[in-house]
């Protein structure tokens, strides 16, 4: 048997008190009106009105939502290429990368104006260093593999 999810319970909760809360209108209307002694009064609130208008209310705003409680966003990791960039000792850097430190930011004056990392889109390109990074760390050579 699936299981039922608490939303859909709660929908079917609302679904069953608005049924019973609109059949307990409909028989003290039909008692109302074939009552002699009193007629029934317009302006008098009926609390059965009330009740089925809060749940009406509730069934909407829980159908309309997808989840009952506040989802809170799953945290991310911290930013790998800032932390290779800025934290890796120069033995690592140069291992990972093949270039010294120095070496990469020459590198990365020498091809930043070049027009293929400038694109007239809404979306901003990558920056430089970012792609360099990325760039040199899947083209690095070790003696088991190649990535590319």
């Amino acid at each position: 048997m699936p299981i039922v999810s608490q939303r859909k319970r709660a929908l079917r909760g609302l679904r069953e008190g608005i049924r019973a809360a609109a059949l307990s209108e409909n028989i003290s209307f039909f008692f109302d009106v074939f009552d002699d002694d009193e007629m029934p009064s317009l302006e008098m609130p009926d609390l059965n009105d009330d009740m089925m208008m809060e749940f009406i209310e509730a069934y909407w705003f829980i159908s309309r939502s997808r989840y009952l409680n506040k989802r809170e966003p799953v945290p991310r990791a911290p930013d790998a290429l800032d932390f290779w960039l800025q934290k890796l000792d120069e033995g690592r850097f140069v291992q990972d990368f093949r270039v010294t430190r120095f070496q990469f930011a020459q590198i990365v004056e020498l091809i930043q104006g070049h027009p293929v990392f400038f694109n007239n889109s809404n979306v901003p390109q990558t920056p430089v260093w970012c792609q360099l990074l990325v760039a040199l760390y899947r083209l690095r050579a070790s003696t088991w593999r190649f990535t590319v």
